[in-house]
């Protein structure tokens, strides 16, 4: 597997051991873009953290954006989040003023509820409308990597990413030539304790 975000390493020198180009190395098996990474993955546990900043901030900005597009104004967006009289708006939130906040996911995907209560940054509203911006995002994003790749002569299978959770997630990155999920039987997940390793529950490793 081979990184696809540099295009020297496809059209390098011919390595000293195989005489060939990594982009011509039969070895070579795959191409992935990205590793387990997605517009879902959440950062809120990091969001004060100096290189992180800047990314969600653009992240906001897009989504108000995007937001914009759909509903054209704060008050048919207002009117859409609306259910039984009560609004998942909040009053300080405007989409002109880029401040309309997105959900915050785990580290996997967004967290909802859909029979949940339609207040705050949890309704079901909010997330269906950001997960519908989330997998614009991520098809645009790597159907142009995609298309990068292919560019530079790559014949091996594409993959976008991995370690994708939840339907959208992995709808999101459908336009791959395959999918992968990686399974890490028996690895520690964090917090760390020598003493006590934590594994990660199999099933879901499966499903």
């Amino acid at each position: 597997m081979i990184d696809s975000t540099s295009e020297g390493i496809c059209n390098e020198a011919p390595l000293p051991r195989t005489g060939l180009a990594l982009i011509d190395d039969p070895a070579v098996i795959t191409i992935q873009i990205n590793n387990e990474d997605s517009v879902f993955k959440g950062t809120e546990d990091i969001k004060d953290t100096k290189g992180i900043v800047p990314y969600r901030q653009e992240l906001q900005r897009r989504f108000n954006r995007y937001l914009l597009a759909k509903y054209d104004t704060r008050k048919n967006l207002s009117d859409a989040w609306t259910f039984n009289g009560v609004c998942a708006l909040g009053t300080e939130e405007d989409p002109e003023e880029g401040t309309v906040l997105f959900p915050e996911g785990d580290f996997y995907q967004v967290q909802n509820n859909p029979m949940g209560e339609w207040t705050g940054i949890e309704s079901p509203a909010r997330y269906a409308d950001f997960t519908e911006f989330g997998i614009y995002i991520n098809r645009r994003y790597y159907g142009t990597m995609i298309d990068h790749v292919r560019s530079l002569g790559a014949k091996v299978p594409i993959v976008t990413s991995n370690l994708l959770n939840g339907a959208a997630d992995v709808y999101s990155h459908a336009d791959d030539d395959l999918m992968e999920n990686n399974t890490y039987f028996n690895h520690p997940i964090p917090p760390f304790d020598e003493a006590k390793p934590k594994v990660a529950d199999m099933r879901e490793y499966v499903m």
